[in-house]
């Protein structure tokens, strides 16, 4: 569960869900359990990218959040982001009285309007998981070689790459690891990947990727077995 962390919200959902179904309960943070999913109870990175983006670190048996800040301190190199990035373009060509590019004509078409007062709307009355579904249009242009699509993708991935190298030092990691790509934006543009991979390079030696997206209901499944047994329940200790 996304944010799950924040204050006391797992302990209070633990409870509740042990109250209503009569069950042993774990409540984890989504990337948390993504991240069991990848690696099981082994030491790894995995670097998530979806409407925002973080990295998960697990080693030595403990796991800890590197970005995921949100969108207003972070989420470089999200589906988010990256829009973002489209429509600060928009603007400022709005300003300049420059013409717009096909790509930023193709978002603009999307939104229903080109005026001041249509992307203002868009931008400040819609989530940002609304904002973010206009990623596949960046993703589209990038496919047909619009050269500022692609750009944009390829900074996309070095954002992310810089957040695998912060997370590895963080986590105080020497020589191999393995990493996970998790989430859309890694799995829908090879443009992205290209430029994570190379810009790891220039500060990882040694790493190697996993780049099958896998679902996070195997990280539940790990938990399942680590924790109970015979297919017993377990008392109610498991946090």
């Amino acid at each position: 569960m996304a944010a799950v962390e924040t204050g006391n919200y797992a302990q209070l959902i633990k409870e509740y869900v042990e109250r209503a179904f009569v069950v042993d309960a774990a409540v984890l943070n989504d990337a948390e359990l993504a991240c069991k999913a990848y690696f099981g109870e082994k030491d790894g990175i995995l670097a998530i990218a979806g409407t925002g983006s973080s990295c998960y670190v697990q080693k030595s048996g403990k796991g800890q959040m590197v970005g995921g800040w949100s969108h207003i301190l972070g989420d470089e190199g999200s589906g988010y982001h990256t829009v973002i990035e489209v429509f600060k373009n928009i603007v400022n060509k709005y300003d300049k009285d420059i013409p717009f590019d096909k790509l930023s004509n193709s978002m603009l078409e999307k939104i229903g309007g080109t005026s001041r007062s249509d992307i203002m709307d868009f931008i400040y009355s819609n989530e940002k998981n609304t904002i973010a579904s206009l990623f596949p249009v960046i993703v589209d242009f990038s496919m047909q070689g619009d050269r500022y699509a692609v750009e944009l993708l390829e900074n996309a991935g070095r954002h992310l790459a810089e957040l695998t190298c912060t997370a590895y030092k963080k986590a105080g990691f020497n020589g191999n690891v393995t990493i996970g790509l998790k989430g859309g934006i890694f799995h829908n543009s090879c443009f992205i990947v290209s430029s994570y991979i190379n810009e790891i390079q220039t500060c990882l030696k040694d790493f190697e990727i996993i780049g099958e997206d896998i679902s996070a209901t195997r990280g539940a499944c790990s938990i399942y077995k680590q924790n109970y047994n015979g297919g017993k329940i377990a008392p109610k200790n498991l946090q």
